[in-house]
């Protein structure tokens, strides 16, 4: 028999801080479509037509669909382009926002919700998904009457984390990293660049996509199909992993509020 033990995805206390929040997020939405209606959202033909729609129309059809499939479909909130704008208005009360935001959430006196998106992201509309998952996330988190289970400087990371609780932890995993080839046809340069979104790394995303299906009972398959490769093989040791805490889940669930 082979002698040492497959390492688990990530370390115990690292584990043990997601388990803790998921579980916070099963007590307090487990009922709620936000989690009986939710289903694994997958980057497959027929989850986001958008009937040939371009520009803000076609960011409009794709956030219908996303809060939709989020549970949130009569949840008010406007979508609004040109992230920047908004990032400088200091009447609103908003998300804290990244160094070059992707998204914002914001919400105003008056209780309106506002969710913005960088316009450049409709050139990788997956990418668009996962921020537009993240940002309505924001609103989950604000929705919630129960004390945070993590402190403030870790609320991004605990947004991370509802975004894959409602379902979207292959579109949150897949987008952290992008990679484009770039070229300047004046200086006949070219080469690549790197950019990166979301709060969580890539393996603590795949972690709570395991926790989810393990939550929800799903299978893995389709997961494992529309992941880069890299990240499926990650899920094999997280599935394996949350196997540990599929008790801890169960009784969040069975005592949700």
């Amino acid at each position: 028999m082979w002698p040492f033990k497959s390492k688990p995805l990530l370390d115990a206390d690292t584990a043990h801080w997601h388990v803790s929040n998921f579980c916070w997020l099963l007590r307090n939405l487990a009922r709620t479509p936000m989690f009986t209606d939710t289903r694994l959202i997958l980057p497959a033909p027929g989850f986001f037509d958008t009937g040939g729609a371009t520009g803000h129309a076609q960011a409009e059809a794709i956030f219908d669909r996303v809060r939709t499939y989020a549970g949130m479909g009569d949840w008010p909130a406007e979508l609004v382009s040109d992230v920047e704008t908004y990032e400088r208005n200091t009447d609103l009360v908003q998300a804290t926002s990244r160094h070059t935001p992707l998204g914002l959430f914001m919400a105003d006196t008056d209780n309106m919700v506002r969710i913005a998106y960088a316009p450049r992201l409709l050139k990788t509309p997956a990418n668009l998904i996962a921020t537009l998952a993240h940002e309505l996330a924001h609103y989950v988190v604000h929705s919630i009457h129960d004390t945070l289970p993590c402190g403030p400087a870790e609320e991004e990371f605990l947004t991370d984390q509802t975004a894959c609780f409602l379902g979207f932890g292959v579109f949150m995993a897949n987008n952290v990293l992008a990679f484009e080839q770039w070229r300047d046809d004046g200086t006949g340069t070219q080469g690549w660049s790197t950019s990166r979104s979301g709060y969580l790394p890539e393996a603590d995303l795949v972690f709570n996509l395991a926790l989810f299906l393990t939550a929800k009972d799903l299978p893995a398959d389709d997961a494992m199909k529309y992941l880069k490769p890299h990240l499926a093989g990650h899920l094999k040791t997280a599935l394996r992993d949350a196997e540990t805490y599929k008790a801890e889940l169960a009784e969040a669930i069975a005592t949700a509020f």
